[in-house]
Parts: structure tokens; C-alpha cells; sequence
């Protein structure tokens, strides 16, 4: 499974401060929960998430037999 890139935003409880995090990874609560060990109390938001981009050949490779780029 690809990882997503995923836009969080951090608000620690005790004060009031905010931040924008980017996080790459295929699972966002596990990460989350990581994110938040030895911190102090937080919330967080996900605000976007990037799907991995496909990248696709721009040039054949001349081999139709075993590429499907031709």
C-alpha cells in the first residue's frame, strides 16, 4: 500500500498553540498515536490528504512483449 501524504493540523490543550504537520504514512491514527507519545496534550484535524502520484512512462521502451507502455 503507498503511503498518502496528509496535512494535520496540532492544537496543544493547555495552550491554545497551533500547527501544520505533514505526515507520510499509510496509516494516519497509528502514526497520530506515536506523534502524540512524550508531547504534551494535543488534538489534531486532518485537513487534506495527497494521494501518491502515478508516474507514467513518457517514452516506449520498444519491447511490446513485455512492457504495456507501447
Amino acid at each position: 500500500m503507498e503511503k498518502k501524504e496528509h496535512l494535520v493540523e496540532i492544537t496543544y490543550s493547555e495552550s491554545g498553540d497551533s500547527e501544520v504537520i505533514t505526515l507520510k504514512t499509510d496509516d494516519l491514527a497509528w502514526s497520530m498515536n506515536q506523534y502524540q507519545r512524550n508531547r504534551l496534550p494535543l488534538t489534531w484535524e486532518l485537513l487534506d490528504i495527497k494521494e501518491p502520484e502515478v508516474v507514467l512512462p513518457t517514452d516506449c521502451c520498444g519491447l511490446p512483449d513485455l512492457c504495456s507502455c507501447c
